[in-house]
């Protein structure tokens, strides 16, 4: 739901909050807005004067799913309930404020009442800003009445604002969202799904569904956080110790929310107390006390009192649950989430003064008033969690503690990610961060420095948090100077155990952060108190061209490596998986231990055989895994069929990458020749197939796609995998291991299944040959420092070869076979695609391959009529859906997408002789779409971005072609045969004509000479067999493809031979069609 000027907003988190200028009411003035949300408490609006002996104060908030009037006038305050029914339904209510002198009224939708304002002022005085859906909290100078819960209880409003005006004059939001909590506050209105629905609370909390978010009550259960994923802490009290916090909270309040876990053998013990030490033996109290096994509270306000009992047996070394609840007079208690105790105080006194919060024991106690002894948990006071305040370091106030902190198992991580690259990142929602800072997350690393979140401002603004010779490195800038914070920790933390990261600002002007128990803080320079955030958030590093542009405070010059888990961003449970803006199919699910094996100079194999009844025939395989290796040429892995010559090889021929598979027709090849995987360094290789499609990435390097163009002629399955060699290529002729592989090979994932660490765990499916192959505790990154004999020149096959650049941009002659010598002739860039001259070769004269250019139609795919061999019976079924179906499918088409790469020279020679032509391209992408449906809705586009790193622009992505390949496409090598052809059918016909005129006009010339010499001649013309044999060969012609020659003589792929040769029928004499002509001559 939008509206014009800008008049409706989304506040998505209770912490957000907009800043508007005061509402000029002192002498009357109007006020309206409408609103909808279906939470019931949240402070709406806030105005308050200049703080003295008499605060004047605006604001509305919604209680308990009820709306309230606050209007403080001096002294005496007014307080009014303005609607009579519950607004927290999800729907649209109007609001609207009329005040005159010191009389107004105010109308709830078409309900209306007036009311008069007690005090001697005639007007109010709001000199300070107007604050909508929350305070600041961090802003000492802002304090609002006891009278205001929602403030108290901290909690903010969310859902949706629109058609603000005030004294008539239209305001225009989205102006200051712009310019404020942009990540936050959004500038539209939605209905979403309910969140619940996917059960997103962890260790049995208990889901509510709020405005577009879900909330999670932990109260029950010993985790916190969002999601209640954390462990909570645990303070341990041996009975003469306690804590103690000195002026918790607001120093009054009106409002309570107590929420206290506690595990005790003994059946009395002091629990806590809220007390005001200013005021002597009448001092205002709140105290929590278990006498014989039972819970009482006993609340003292001036001269009210009230006591409440509950909950029974509550000594018996469990862990119980306390939940108290008071709004003004009215009291709730309940024990272990059961049916609360509800009653009521009496007496002209509800505001509740506190100046220390005691917990474990008083300062003094008495015999019967014994200290606690047990373990407590989950202390929350009007929602700040004092234990995890104290022990991240961001709690204010001054406190003394004598108790121990208890190590919770902590062992359990959620939503845990794998950066498998240092060089990939993902995009994350802006950080809804603006005022407070609380992040949290759990990292594991064998890394020392890499960036590990990045998010950019307007201005001068950013936030950045990296790792750094193996510690936390916490960099900041709220416009005033940078804030730089190292953790303290006496050891480096990359040592691929768990680690807690605590990022907080507590205050104003301090930041703090933790690292497991390690504390640090800096203090912030200037007024600015804001973090102006824009753009995505990116996590574990940022893109390749920002390296350089990042501010000079940023240490790291590439991304992290390693696992990150329990990401918390504000009270937001970050899940990069299902919430990345930008994924990065680098960023692996789960943190599991990376199984990896070493392969030393000795040829070594890891086999495993699939079960005799289990053998897979798939049509989508996807192998992944990540490799340390020396070697110019080795099998790294190798899957075969039983039943066929099916099989799947990835393999490294010059340092590249090469992966070659076949599914009964021909072999195909996909290959990245634009990253050397020799160098010593970890690689992650991710090989996907898709029928016989397929797609090859090597650590975040642009992604190859490899299509087939003869799609119908394709087969798609890959037939009952036998074996899964790993290191070489066993031979069982000459029992042998081919092309073994030296170096890491790790994390190993073929469809699922692992076969290292079948391996490692001792499957009796999974064997290793050799006594080199060896487990390694940890992936060694540090395999080339520490075999840098393997790395020399001299060691390496084919090194100064594989290394060697040509500097011109073609190929020097001869460069693979010195019979062969080729010249390009073509410089243009658009001629050496079209132009057929571009692609003649000159030589020598004494070649023994001459190489044949048939010129392509542009674009360079086509489809083929060609029906190809079998491999098996199956594969040569072509009427049922067999495990070898050939693919001839009419139902899908094939998108192209272009994506940008880098710049690369596409050679011809480079193509290799096969019965279909195939492309790889690191430019186009094909996605299977549904005919039916192919026009495909453009994306949103995250990526687009002007000179502030990441803000964007959403500018419209170009439409992109879709080409049907079930429609028969003519081709240029058709196209030449077709005319051949009727050519050749013409001068045949004039030829006939031709002669048939000759020979009749010699015998009218014989006939009136009166002379002959007589000669028999047979011409014989047979226009049907010419034509047979002229489109049979042009049916040669198309079946050899591009590259084959006019006589039709091709090698295939597998070295197969081939002739087709047209027979023209010989015509039989006793044809009539064929008489002779016969004639005499002078």
């Amino acid at each position: 739901y939008t509206l014009q000027h800008g008049s409706v907003i989304s506040m998505t988190r209770s912490q957000s909050y907009l800043v508007l200028p005061s509402w000029n009411s002192t002498s009357g003035g109007s006020f309206s807005f409408t609103f909808r949300t279906n939470e019931p408490n949240g402070l709406l609006f806030y105005n308050q004067g200049l703080k003295g002996a008499s605060l004047d104060v605006f604001a509305i908030e919604i209680l308990e799913g009820y709306l309230y009037l606050h209007l403080n006038l001096g002294p005496e305050a007014l307080k009014i309930r303005a609607s009579n029914q519950r607004l927290d339904d999800g729907t649209w209510h109007k609001i609207e404020i009329f005040l005159r002198s010191k009389s107004g009224t105010i109308k709830v939708n078409e309900d209306f009442q007036e009311f008069a304002i007690p005090g001697e002022s005639n007007g109010l005085e709001l000199l300070n800003s107007l604050y909508v859906g929350n305070i600041d909290h961090l802003d000492s100078k802002i304090t609002p009445p006891p009278s205001i819960w929602s403030a108290s209880l901290n909690k903010g409003f969310v859902g949706c604002l629109r058609d603000l005006e005030m004294n008539g004059n239209h305001i225009d939001l989205h102006h200051f969202v712009k310019h404020q909590d942009s990540g936050s506050i959004l500038t539209s209105c939605h209905i979403t799904p309910p969140k619940c629905t996917n059960r997103p609370c962890l260790n049995g909390g208990v889901c509510v569904d709020g405005w577009g978010r879900y909330i999670c009550d932990c109260s029950l259960t010993g985790f916190n956080g969002p999601i209640c994923g954390k462990a909570a802490s645990i303070l341990q009290f041996d009975g003469s110790q306690r804590l103690s916090i000195s002026n918790p909270g607001e120093g009054a309040t009106e409002a309570e929310n107590i929420v206290l876990r506690f595990r005790t053998p003994k059946a009395h013990g002091f629990l806590f107390e809220l007390r005001d030490n200013n005021g002597g033996n009448t001092a205002d109290k709140l105290e929590f006390l278990l006498i014989d096994g039972k819970i009482e509270v006993f609340l003292k306000m001036g001269l009210t009192e009230k006591k409440l009992i509950a909950g029974n047996d509550l000594g018996d070394d469990k862990w119980h649950n306390i939940h108290f609840k008071r709004r003004g007079m009215i009291l709730s208690l309940a024990i272990d989430g059961n049916a609360p105790i509800l009653a009521e105080a009496y007496g002209s006194m509800s505001t509740l003064g506190h100046t220390v919060l005691n917990l474990a024991s008083r300062l003094y106690y008495t015999e019967s008033l014994t200290p606690f002894s047990g373990h407590m948990q989950q202390f929350i006071f009007n929602g700040r969690e004092y234990f995890e305040m104290i022990r991240s370091g961001t709690l204010v106030s001054s406190y003394s503690l004598t108790g121990v902190f208890y190590d919770a198992n902590d062992s359990d991580v959620y939503h845990d990610v794998t950066f498998l690259s240092h060089h990939t990142y993902m995009g994350l929602p802006q950080l809804k961060t603006y005022a407070n800072i609380d992040l949290y997350f759990r990292l594991r690393t064998l890394e020392t420095d890499g960036i590990i979140m990045f998010n950019a401002g307007r201005g001068q603004d950013f936030i950045a948090v990296e790792l750094s010779n193996g510690h936390i490195h916490y960099v900041l800038n709220l416009g005033y100077g940078v804030i730089n914070l190292r953790d303290n920790s006496p050891r480096k933390i990359n040592d691929n155990k768990w680690h807690t990261v605590s990022i907080g600002r507590p205050s104003q002007f301090k930041h703090t952060l933790r690292v497991d128990t390690y504390h640090s803080s800096a203090n912030s320079k200037g007024n600015e108190s804001n973090l102006d955030l824009d753009g995505i958030l990116f996590l574990g590093g940022v893109r390749k061209n920002m390296y350089s542009k990042l501010p000079s405070e940023i240490i790291s010059t590439y991304g992290y490596q390693g696992c990150l888990a329990c990401i918390e961003l504000n009270g937001v449970a970050g899940d990069p998986i299902n919430k990345a803006l930008v994924p990065s199919n680098q960023v692996s699910k789960g943190c599991e231990e990376s199984v990896a094996y070493e392969w030393s100079n000795e040829p070594g194999l890891i086999r495993y055989n699939f079960p005799y009844d289990k053998r897979p025939d798939t049509r989508i395989d996807v192998l992944s895994l990540g490799i340390i290796t020396p070697l110019n040429y080795a099998i790294i892995v190798r899957i075969d069929s039983a039943s066929s010559n099916d099989f799947l090889e990835m393999q490294i021929e010059d340092g590249y990458i090469h992966i070659l598979y076949n599914l009964g027709t021909e072999d195909i090849m996909i290959s990245d020749k634009n990253i050397l995987v020799n160098d010593g360094n970890y690689h992650v290789i991710k090989f996907t197939r898709s029928e016989a499609n397929s797609t090859l990435q090597i650590d975040d390097h642009p992604t190859q796609f490899k299509y087939p163009i003869a799609l119908r002629r394709q087969l798609t399955v890959f037939n009952s995998q036998s074996q899964i060699h790993v290191g070489g290529k066993w031979n069982p002729t000459s029992h042998k291991i081919e092309k073994s592989f030296q170096g890491i090979i790790a994390g190993l994932v073929y469809n699922g299944l692992r076969p290292l660490d079948l391996v490692a765990n001792r499957d009796g499916g999974a064997k290793i040959h050799g006594r080199n192959v060896k487990i390694v505790e940890n992936i060694p990154f540090d395999y080339r420092d520490t075999h840098s004999p393997l790395f020399r020149r001299d060691n390496q096959q084919g090194f100064k070869q594989m290394q060697m650049t040509n500097p011109s941009k073609y190929p020097d002659p001869g460069i693979n076979d010195d019979l062969i010598y080729s010249k390009l002739e073509c410089d243009e860039d658009e001629e050496k695609y079209y132009n057929p001259r571009c692609f003649a070769f000159e030589g020598s004269g004494d070649e023994l391959i001459t190489p044949v250019y048939t010129p392509p139609y542009n674009p360079l795919w086509k489809n083929r009529n060609t029906i190809q061999n079998c491999d098996d019976e199956e594969d040569c079924n072509t009427s049922t859906e067999g495990s070898g179906h050939s693919h001839d499918s009419t139902t899908k088409a094939f998108v192209y997408t272009t994506e940008p790469s880098p710049p690369t020279t596409w050679a011809p020679w480079e193509t290799t002789s096969t019965p279909f032509e195939e492309m790889t391209q690191s430019k186009e992408k094909i996605v299977e779409v549904n005919e039916e449906s192919s026009s495909q809705r453009p994306p949103i586009i995250y990526e687009n971005y002007d000179t502030k790193y990441n803000v964007y622009d959403n500018e419209p992505e170009p439409k992109t072609p879709i080409y049907d390949t079930d429609r028969p496409r003519v081709t240029s090598a058709a196209t030449s045969s077709t005319i051949m052809v009727i050519s050749i059918i013409l001068v045949a016909i004039i030829a006939i004509i031709l002669i048939i005129f000759i020979v009749l006009r010699m015998r009218t010339r014989d006939e009136d000479r009166g002379y002959k010499v007589e000669e028999s001649r047979t011409y014989q013309f047979d226009s049907t067999a010419l034509v047979s044999s002229s489109n049979t060969t042009n049916n040669a012609d198309l079946d050899e493809g591009e590259g084959g020659s006019l006589l039709g003589n091709t090698t295939s792929s597998n070295g197969f031979y081939a002739r087709n040769l047209a027979v023209v029928k010989k015509p039989s004499s006793s044809s009539s069609s064929s008489k002779p002509i016969r004639e005499w001559y002078v």
